[in-house]
């Protein structure tokens, strides 16, 4: 478990708490909603309140499940207005999110604490890096999700984060498991590949796998994710085309892209910034080798050479050579490795463990009546 910053687990009663989420928490796929599903779940003790606004049928599903927790009440914008939280705790820079958090501090009269969750580096192109900073600077409680986030928001905003919790995964959700069937009927063929899961854009260089495909032209890869970016969409499709050994799968279901972790050989994921990815984490909870550059908060993640490898998207070769070589492991080797990725993040990044760590963070800040 990654370390609290400045907080000690509480020996005293748990107190009971009013807390303000202001986001659609029945959105399945999306990483932030995820992170707080855990931390409702995972402190029973408190009262969420929350908005629903499920898009696909996974959502609907979570949403049979998620408004059933008996300590998590459905909301209304105006609700923001007509009731008194304690806390109101968002984890996305969103001007939505952002007025939120004002409304409800105001309405609070001064009782109510602000908590932001920072998901990610406040990297010099991000679309929202100046409310990200504002967020960061206007928040009661900062809580990031890895160092390299509290130590870059600490020179952005010249803020220190109160907690560092990191993002997780369910262990019993993506298990080592045997080949999977469920994946096949979106696979064109059967035969063993390199996963990689992630949007469609710059900083995840999705084109770097396109040019690993090229250089290894007896290896299949598949691309899952998406972008709003339809002309780039267009590019990687048609050159996967034309490389004949790349299928882009495009957005997947959860349970799809669990199915296609257990199936694959290795994921490559070079990725340059990054808060801490959940589909590493997951990955790496279904046992699957991981190859990953070695920036932002991927080292907090990988080990080189004990649970997964690191290596700079210039070194082309390493990637090669490294994904040959997995590619070439006995079934016992490939056992060895699944087991010892799979604890190193098993123990540090489990829901129950991360969303338990908030419940010490609320009531540190909790303002006595």
């Amino acid at each position: 478990m990654a370390p609290l910053l400045g907080i000690s687990p509480t020996v005293n009663p748990p107190l009971s708490m009013k807390v303000l989420l202001p986001i659609s928490l029945d959105r399945v796929t999306s990483p932030i909603p995820t992170l707080l599903r855990a931390v409702v779940r995972h402190n029973p003790e408190i009262e969420f309140y929350s908005f629903s606004n499920p898009v696909t049928d996974e959502d609907q599903k979570m949403r049979g499940v998620i408004w059933e927790l008996p300590n998590l009440t459905m909301v209304s914008k105006t609700d923001i207005v007509l009731r008194k939280y304690d806390f109101v705790h968002h984890a996305s820079a969103s001007k939505n999110n952002y007025r939120a958090s004002r409304i409800a501090r105001i309405r609070g009269m001064g009782a109510t604490r602000h908590v932001f969750t920072a998901n990610c580096q406040p990297y010099p192109t991000h679309q929202r890096r100046d409310l990200l900073i504002k967020c960061v600077k206007d928040a009661d409680v900062v809580i990031s999700v890895s160092q390299i986030v509290a130590d870059d928001f600490a020179k952005a905003a010249g803020r220190k984060s109160d907690a560092v919790i990191p993002n997780g995964f369910d262990p019993e959700f993506y298990s080592i498991s045997p080949q999977p069937t469920k994946h096949i009927t979106i696979l064109q063929s059967d035969s063993p590949y390199v996963l990689f899961a992630s949007a469609f854009i710059d900083r995840k260089k999705p084109e770097f796998i396109l040019d690993l495909a090229a250089r290894m032209p007896e290896t299949k890869f598949v691309m899952v994710g998406a972008t709003s970016d339809h002309e780039r969409v267009e590019k990687i499709k048609t050159r996967a085309a034309e490389l004949g050994n790349v299928q882009f799968v495009g957005m997947v279901s959860r349970e799809q892209l669990r199915d296609l972790m257990q199936g694959a050989t290795a994921m490559a994921y070079p990725s340059e910034y990054e808060g801490l990815p959940l589909t590493v984490i997951e990955a790496m909870g279904t046992g699957l080798p991981v190859i990953a550059q070695p920036k932002s908060s991927l080292p907090e993640l990988i080990t080189h050479g004990e649970n997964g490898w690191l290596a700079d998207i210039a070194d082309i070769g390493f990637w090669k050579q490294q994904l040959t070589e997995i590619s070439q492991w006995s079934p016992d080797g490939r056992a060895h490795h699944s087991s010892k990725t799979r604890d190193s993040v098993e123990r540090r990044y489990s829901w129950k463990a991360v969303g338990e760590a908030y419940g010490p963070v609320y009531e540190k800040f909790l303002v006595r009546k």
